[in-house]
C-alpha cells in the first residue's frame, strides 16, 4: 500500500510537482469530508433540541476530539515508525468506513431524535480515531517532501485548501439538510459524504513516499502521548514550548466559535440551515484568505509579528460581533452583518495559525517530526475539547433568551494578553531552495539544526 520509497535528491518546484497536488486534492476532500459529516451531526443536535431534546453540540465536539487527543502521540509515533504514504493510505480507507457507518445510521432512523444523536456521536467518536491516524502523517510528510524554504508556501496553500474545502462542506450540508431534512432524508446528505471518502483514497496514492524516518524506532509507553525523545527539546526550546501552549488554547477559542455559530445562525438570528451553513462558511473563507496572506508574507521566516496582527484582528471581530448582539438585529441582514464580522475573525485565525504550524513542522530534526505533530495534536485537541465542554457548560446561560452573541465576548478577552504579551523573535528557516533532501542531525542534539537563526537555542 506504502509503494516503493523515494530516494533523496533535488525536489521538484512545487507548480511541476505531481506529489503537492496530490497532497492539497487528498487534503481538500477530507476536510470536506469531515466538515460534511460534522455540520451535519451538528444540525441533528440543534433539530433535536427545537424537538424538546436536549442540544448535545459541545459534547458532539467533545467526543470527537476525544480519541485524537487520546491517540495522537501513538500516531506520531507510527508516523515516525512506519512510511508516511503507506497511513495516509490507510487513514482514508478508514474515513470511508466512518461514512459508511454514519450513512447506516441515518438509514436506521426515521428522523432527529435523542436516539440518533447518541449514535451518530459513537459514528463521530470513531472519525476522530480517523483523524488522530491521518494528522500526524499527514503534517509530518511536508518537511520531507517538500524544501523547507518552501514550507510557509506549501502550509499556507494547505491551510487555505482545508478552509476552501470547509466552505463548500458547510454551503453543501446547510442547503442538502434544508431541503432533504423532511421525512428522513438526512440519509442522503451522508451519500456525499461516501462518494468524497472514495475519491480521497484514489487521489492519496499520487503522494511521493519519502524515507521512513526510523524504521527501527522502538514502542515505549510515552508514545502515547508526548514521547520522551520530545522533553529534552521542550525544555531547551522555549519557542517550540510556547508554541504549543498557545496554538493550544487558540484551538479552544476556535472550537467554541464553530460549535456557538449554529445556534447563532438558527435560533438567535432565526434563519434556516442553509444560511446557517453560509454563516460560518465566512470563517473558513476568511482563514482561508488569512492563510494564503500568512504564507506570502512569511517568505523563509516564521514572523511572529503577522500572528500578533492577526490575534488583534481576532480580538476586534469577536469583540464586534459580542456587541452587536445587544442591539437585536436578526434575520438575513442580521446573518449579512454577523458573516462580515466572522469572515475577519477568519482572517485574523489564518493569519495566527500558519507561523505557528510552520515552526513546529520545521524546527525538530527529521526523526523527531511525527512526535513532534503527535505533540501538537495532543495540545490541540486538548484545547478543543476544553472548548466543547466549555462552551456546554456556558449554554445555558443564555438559551431561554437565545442570546448566544454575548459568549463571544469571553473569547475576545482571553485574546488580548496573546496580542500584548507573546513576542517571540523571528526565526529563519534554514534549507534554501536549491538544497537537496539531507539527513537531519541525530535527535539527541539540543539544537535542531533547521533552524539557522540567532534564536536557534529557542529563547523568545
Amino acid at each position: 500500500m506504502s509503494g516503493p520509497e523515494s530516494k533523496p535528491g533535488p525536489l521538484p518546484p512545487l507548480k511541476s510537482d505531481p506529489a503537492f497536488y496530490g497532497l492539497l486534492s487528498t487534503q481538500f476532500l477530507g476536510a470536506f469530508n469531515d466538515n460534511v459529516f460534522k455540520q451535519l451531526v451538528l444540525f441533528t443536535c440543534v433539530m433535536t433540541l427545537e424537538a424538546g431534546g436536549d442540544d448535545r453540540s459541545g459534547f458532539a465536539q467533545a467526543v470527537f476530539a476525544a480519541p485524537i487527543l487520546f491517540l495522537s502521540g501513538f500516531a506520531g509515533w507510527l508516523s515516525d515508525r512506519l512510511p508516511k504514504r503507506g497511513l495516509i493510505v490507510a487513514s482514508k480507507v478508514g474515513e470511508l468506513l466512518v461514512m459508511l457507518a454514519g450513512l447506516a445510521t441515518y438509514l436506521a432512523f426515521a428522523g432527529p431524535s435523542p436516539s440518533l444523536v447518541t449514535t451518530l456521536l459513537i459514528v463521530l467518536a470513531f472519525m476522530g480515531v480517523q483523524t488522530a491516524f491521518f494528522g500526524p502523517p499527514k503534517y509530518g510528510v511536508l518537511p520531507e517532501m517538500f524544501r523547507e524554504s518552501d514550507l510557509p508556501r506549501v502550509t499556507g496553500l494547505v491551510q487555505m485548501t482545508t478552509f476552501v474545502a470547509i466552505v463548500l462542506g458547510m454551503l453543501v450540508t446547510g442547503v442538502a439538510t434544508e431541503f432533504l431534512a423532511a421525512d428522513g432524508g438526512l440519509w442522503k446528505v451522508s451519500v456525499i459524504a461516501v462518494g468524497i471518502s472514495v475519491a480521497g483514497i484514489a487521489t492519496a496514492f499520487r503522494l511521493r513516499n519519502p524515507p521512513t524516518a526510523d524504521p527501527n524506532l522502538a514502542f515505549e509507553w510515552s508514545s502515547l502521548g508526548i514521547h520522551r525523545d520530545l522533553w529534552p527539546l521542550l525544555r531547551t526550546d522555549a519557542t517550540v514550548r510556547n508554541v504549543l501552549i498557545v496554538q493550544s488554547f487558540f484551538w479552544l477559542i476556535a472550537a467554541w466559535v464553530q460549535v456557538l455559530s449554529t445556534p447563532l445562525g438558527m435560533r438567535q438570528l432565526g434563519v434556516g440551515e442553509a444560511l446557517t451553513g453560509v454563516l460560518f462558511s465566512t470563517v473558513a473563507i476568511g482563514i482561508a484568505v488569512g492563510s494564503l496572506l500568512a504564507g506570502r508574507l512569511s517568505g523563509g521566516r516564521v514572523r511572529f509579528g503577522i500572528v500578533r496582527a492577526g490575534t488583534w484582528l481576532m480580538v476586534a471581530a469577536l469583540g464586534t460581533l459580542a456587541a452587536l448582539g445587544e442591539t437585536g438585529i436578526g434575520g438575513s441582514a442580521g446573518a449579512v452583518t454577523c458573516a462580515g464580522c466572522l469572515f475577519f475573525a477568519g482572517v485574523g485565525a489564518g493569519m495566527f495559525a500558519i507561523p505557528l504550524g510552520v515552526l513546529l513542522q520545521a524546527r525538530p530534526p527529521k526523526s523527531l517530526k511525527g512526535r513532534m505533530i503527535g505533540a501538537m495534536n495532543v495540545g490541540n485537541w486538548t484545547g478543543i475539547i476544553l472548548g466543547g465542554l466549555l462552551y456546554q457548560a456556558v449554554e445555558p446561560l443564555v438559551r431561554d433568551t437565545a442570546t448566544y452573541s454575548r459568549l463571544f465576548a469571553p473569547l475576545a478577552i482571553a485574546l488580548i494578553p496573546i496580542a500584548l504579551f507573546y513576542r517571540p523573535s523571528d526565526v529563519t528557516l534554514g534549507r534554501d531552495e536549491n538544497d537537496e533532501v539531507a539527513d537531519e542531525p541525530s535527535p539527541t542534539r539540543e539544537e535542531p539544526a533547521a533552524v539557522t537563526s540567532p534564536q536557534a537555542a529557542g529563547r523568545p
